[in-house]
């Protein structure tokens, strides 16, 4: 498939072609179609209320100073149009695609140079915000302190001898006293663990010695969860039945939750914020221009 534009005989206006093309952007963005391929009404729908949100905000975004100010490079368009082309099957012709939506090549040109500027306006407003400073940083740290605990973590090992009536030696019965078994010799000997994990465990991690890794809360089976965390460094557990079987596990060590530090996490808070601050001036701003317009 070419990106090469083609000549098209047939004419649209530019104002036709504009509302063609936020058409266009929108069903590819929230459905990955064209809008002559949506498949329902709903989806319509959904498209139509979404388009209408977007041209408000683009008619409001076009009619500031600042939209005038804005200029796209011939780079950034031309990347722009092949993200475009690039999103669309080998298979398929986008240009006889935008023509049956509504849009030509050049177009497709035109309303990608004035939807770039509006961006660039966007980005504009969310600059002018102001760094976040240390000390904002800090009191969002202390507000939500829970956010930044680390909670205990285990690294642990299993053993797993899975339940499939199908195999005579994981029958219920048989998969439970085979477990067993290397429960029993583990309780002499743990440090046999990884052996054992390695000609018995019929999970992939039997190559690792049936290393889980570093476990936090939730992570796994709930039924393994809790009693892997309520197990001392080195114990090994008693037989535990998951949906994937039954399990012997062992904890290599344990991890104490802890309070990350201010320090640890200053930057990344810095830029949440101004991240926030930047929606939040540039909702502002939309509003500001959309009610003054209303009121003109």
């Amino acid at each position: 498939m070419s990106a090469e534009p083609r000549m098209s005989q047939k004419a649209f206006s530019q104002r036709d072609e504009y509302a063609a093309y936020l058409n266009i952007r929108t069903a590819l963005f929230h459905f990955g179609r064209f809008p002559s391929q949506l498949e329902d009404e709903a989806e319509e729908k959904k498209l139509n209320d979404e388009v209408l949100k977007q041209h408000a905000i683009n008619e409001t975004v076009q009619s500031s100073p600042e939209y005038s100010q804005m200029v796209v490079h011939e780079r950034e368009l031309k990347e722009a149009v092949q993200e475009i082309y690039e999103q669309v099957p080998e298979d398929l012709d986008l240009d006889a695609l935008l023509l049956e939506n509504g849009l030509t090549h050049a177009g497709l040109h035109d309303a990608m140079q004035q939807d770039l500027r509006v961006v660039a306006v966007l980005n504009f407003i969310a600059e002018r915000q102001p760094e976040v400073s240390d000390v904002d940083a800090e009191l969002f740290y202390q507000l939500h302190s829970d956010c930044f605990a680390v909670p205990e973590q285990r690294i642990a090992r299993h053993i797993l001898v899975t339940i499939n009536d199908q195999f005579a030696e994981n029958r219920r019965d048989t998969a439970l006293a085979r477990i067993s078994r290397v429960r029993k010799e583990l309780v002499k000997k743990p440090f046999k663990f990884e052996k054992l994990a390695k000609s018995t465990s019929e999970c992939p991690t039997a190559m690792e010695g049936g290393m889980l890794g570093t476990i936090v809360p939730g992570q796994l089976y709930p039924e393994i969860d809790a009693v892997l965390f309520d197990m001392d460094k080195g114990e090994i557990s008693d037989v535990v039945e998951s949906t994937l079987g039954f399990h012997v596990l062992m904890c290599d060590d344990i991890i104490p939750g802890r309070e990350v530090e201010f320090d640890e996490v200053r930057e990344k808070i810095k830029s949440a914020l101004r991240k926030r601050n930047q929606r939040i001036a540039q909702r502002q701003w939309l509003q500001q221009r959309m009610s003054n317009s209303v009121n003109a």
